[in-house]
């Protein structure tokens, strides 16, 4: 499997709720860089570092379940850059607490070593998500 394949299989695995299908290809050591902003990202602000908290950020019945009442990603355009791959995505969502509805534009770039994601980076509306969870106003703050 090459790593193009990889990166799909992880986004058809989340979208039926399979963290395991992220978790295979994760580096022991990975860094995943939450969009800066992004109101559900850790406090530090910097940074998940290693697969074991990179999984447990992601597990549908933890965090996502405090935030969301349900929220996709789904994959529009795969761009194969050898190292990195990059994706074109959607957030289709419910925020939780406000009801309020998203739909936002997002960008991964996915960096892989010898088979394993060893750097991950999101961009993405994080005003938008902000007001959807109603932890922000409409500007963001």
């Amino acid at each position: 499997m090459n790593d193009l394949e990889r990166i799909k299989r992880i986004y058809a695995g989340m979208l039926d709720g399979d963290v395991g299908a992220l978790e295979e290809v994760l580096a022991p050591d990975v860094e995943w860089h939450p969009a800066e902003g992004n109101p559900t990202a850790p406090a530090a602000g910097g940074p998940i570092v290693g697969r074991e908290a990179v999984v447990e950020d992601h597990d549908p019945a933890g965090k996502f379940a405090r935030f969301w009442e349900r929220l996709d990603c789904t994959p529009l355009r795969f761009h194969d850059g050898g190292e990195a791959i990059v994706v074109e995505a959607r957030y289709v969502g419910r925020g939780l607490a406000t009801g309020r509805e998203l739909d936002a534009q997002a960008c991964h770039v996915w960096t892989l070593r010898d088979g394993r994601v060893v750097r991950f980076r999101q961009y993405t509306d994080t005003a938008q998500l902000g007001w959807v969870l109603g932890l922000a106003d409409r500007a963001g703050r």
